[in-house]
């Protein structure tokens, strides 16, 4: 009697998974440098040359950090069960860092093409598993 085959997690879903999982750390800890240190924020150079930010827009920002903290976290853990919502928002949210870096390469920032590279990667590799997974799941179609 054979063994039933485990569901084997490809190795580009761990590290797509692995990239959500740090984005949420980062998140996290950016979360809480903007509610507890402020003036750590003031010392970069985007901010640094800025007219002063009301005390409020650090909270916002604290806030944003843990929605996109929670949400990173949750895609990376479902994206592991091979769950079909977490594949779709990987390629939604990389289409859309897509198009971001392209945006961002036309007005100059070039450090950008590194961020349009990974995500195009990283969409190209989801658009090749959908159709690995659609020809597994239904071969001749």
């Amino acid at each position: 009697m054979k063994k039933p085959k485990k569901n084997r997690i490809p190795i580009g879903i761990k590290i797509i998974s692995a990239i959500y999982f740090l984005t949420s750390l980062t998140s996290l800890i950016i979360s809480g440098i903007a509610f507890f240190k402020k003036d750590l924020f003031l010392s970069i150079p985007p901010f640094n040359n800025k007219p002063p930010l009301v005390p409020g827009a650090f909270i916002y920002l604290g806030i944003l950090m843990i929605i996109i903290a929670v949400l990173s976290f949750l895609i990376a853990f479902y994206l592991l069960k091979s769950k079909q919502w977490a594949i779709i928002a990987v390629a939604v949210i990389s289409l859309i860092n897509i198009i971001g870096g392209v945006l961002s390469i036309i007005e100059g920032s070039y450090l950008s093409i590194i961020n349009l590279l990974a995500n195009t990667t990283i969409l190209g590799y989801i658009i090749i598993y959908k159709y690995k997974l659609k020809n597994q799941n239904h071969p001749g179609s």
